[in-house]
């Protein structure tokens, strides 16, 4: 805001206190910054791209924001492959196919474009060509998931069910697939402060498999709050299934900021997972001594007095102690 009151003629200036309140969800604001910034500097692609962000439920408003961004965008087939979903979505099918191949021109491997152009295809009832389609798409580095649900939808429509339930099986057993890689939208992410918003963001690279800049942004977080890179460890280990490295981690985060309720009850939902009932109730409990209105904590040691019933079991003298 100060470089916006010393410059205020600067596009740059309104443009990045706009991305500074888009990361914080402040849309209305950072909507009148954008457009005083797109106004100032009509050449940039990133203030129409980021302008469509700040009325997600307004499908022509954010078409023509897309539209601005896509025309001036050189560096990057993002707002062009934002906008063509965005047409699909709203049906102008002959528009989404025109944009589609306009990004494929440009991006002959683009995995995203395919995709789009298979989901069309989709929708105007070819599923010879959906399906051939998706049949290269399956084995595609970010939309294998997605690719294989689709093709499980075609098989249906042909009649095909059995088919169809093979496919959703596979893919049930499927990680989600990674966001689409989006470097304009990245510059707005790192803006973002906060401790557990770059914790957030940490996954998020590593959901997309970035793992060396999830790496770096750890080794930053460790440094200036290492209980924040503690619960990032243990998330990480427990995607590896690394049990007792878990255990630990959650354990670290825990001795190093005790009031933090979403290390406490990720670990008792991790203990609960490998039925170690009893210290999962302790860790519920210490949470709701401090948080006796945590929602979720209060569901789950329902369920674990639940388990406790059923089976009949009873709880050691210390655990009821400590309880």
């Amino acid at each position: 805001m100060r470089e916006v009151r010393r410059k205020p003629q600067r596009g740059e200036t309104w443009g990045r206190l706009g991305m500074v309140l888009l990361a914080h969800d402040f849309f209305d604001a950072a909507a009148v910054c954008l457009r005083k910034a797109e106004q100032l500097d009509p050449a940039e692609p990133r203030w129409p791209y980021f302008l469509a962000q700040t009325a997600p439920g307004d499908p022509s408003f954010v078409i023509d924001c897309l539209e601005r961004a896509a025309e001036r965008a050189d560096g990057t087939q993002a707002p062009r492959s934002r906008l063509a979903e965005a047409l699909l979505e709203q049906g102008r099918l002959d528009e989404a196919e025109a944009a589609f191949r306009q990004v494929l021109q440009a991006e002959p491997g683009s995995a995203r474009a395919r995709m789009g152009l298979a989901r069309l295809a989709f929708r105007r009832g070819p599923l010879a060509q959906s399906g051939n389609d998706l049949a290269r798409l399956i084995q595609t580095e970010g939309c294998k998931k997605a690719a294989r649900l689709l093709l499980a939808e075609v098989y249906q429509r042909r009649g095909d069910a059995s088919r169809a339930e093979q496919e959703r099986s596979v893919a049930a057993g499927l990680p989600a697939d990674p966001p689409w890689p989006d470097p304009l939208g990245d510059e707005v992410k790192k803006l973002i402060v906060g401790k557990h918003a770059r914790l957030a963001q940490a996954m998020a690279l590593l959901d997309q498999g970035r793992a060396e800049e999830a790496l770096q942004l750890a080794y930053q977080i460790d440094q200036d709050t290492p209980d924040v890179f503690w619960l990032l460890e243990a998330r990480l280990r427990y995607k590896r299934r690394d049990f007792e490295g878990t255990v630990m981690a959650y354990r670290k985060a825990i001795e190093l900021d005790e009031a933090a309720p979403v290390p406490r009850y990720e670990l008792a939902s991790v203990l609960m997972s490998r039925d170690h009932t009893e210290e999962a109730a302790i860790e519920l409990s210490l949470l709701l001594r401090r948080n006796p209105l945590h929602g979720p904590a209060l569901r789950a040691l329902e369920s674990v007095s639940a388990v406790w019933a059923t089976t009949n079991r009873r709880w050691s003298t210390s655990a009821w102690q400590r309880w």
